[in-house]
């Protein structure tokens, strides 16, 4: 089973913007993050959301470029201070792949939860629209840290060429 954790992109604070849509920086770390999600060619079944706007707004951009059999779906449960035992609970027998976007503290306490189990230990320092995958195991229930996609690390689309057949262009920020 693959889980992406997704933590929704930059927002206006609550004096900016009440419903704390997107802000502009937010939607170009998208833009640059989805450049990169769309040359790993990743699907999934479902893309969850939780119910605040900057969370769904995160999960339909992020959709161009992940396609998924049943789109974006706005999930009870995943507000930051929510109980992670349900989720945990779904994904115990679920064998597709899932997408998250939600909030900290939230999903820091989902990965520590799988991944060690016990969600008060932080194991990942979530970024803004930045993405986790998670695998898990299916014949141990085990959980791994497939792999991690932080938008501070990540070279400017600007520098990605969709005709790049050889893989020579530049994925990272140079130090």
């Amino acid at each position: 089973m693959e889980l992406y954790l997704i933590q929704h992109a930059q927002a206006h604070t609550k004096e900016e913007d009440h419903g704390r849509s997107l802000n502009t920086e937010g939607r170009k770390t998208i833009d640059n993050v989805s450049a990169h999600l769309k040359r790993l060619g990743l699907r999934t079944h479902i893309i969850y959301h939780s119910t605040k706007l900057r969370s769904r707004q995160t999960a339909q951009e992020y959709a161009k470029v992940i396609p998924s059999w049943r789109g974006c779906v706005e999930r009870q449960g995943l507000c930051p201070n929510d109980d992670i035992g349900p989720v945990m609970e779904e994904l115990s027998s679920s064998r597709k792949a899932v997408a998250i976007v939600g909030h900290l503290p939230f999903l820091s306490r989902l990965a520590s939860a799988l991944l060690l189990g016990d969600p008060e230990r932080d194991v990942i320092k979530f970024q803004h629209a930045g993405v986790v995958k998670l695998e898990r195991n299916d014949e141990t229930g085990r959980w791994q840290v497939a792999w991690t996609l932080f938008p501070e690390l990540l070279a400017p689309a600007s520098l990605l060429d969709e005709d790049d057949e050889e893989g020579d262009r530049p994925l990272f920020r140079r130090p």
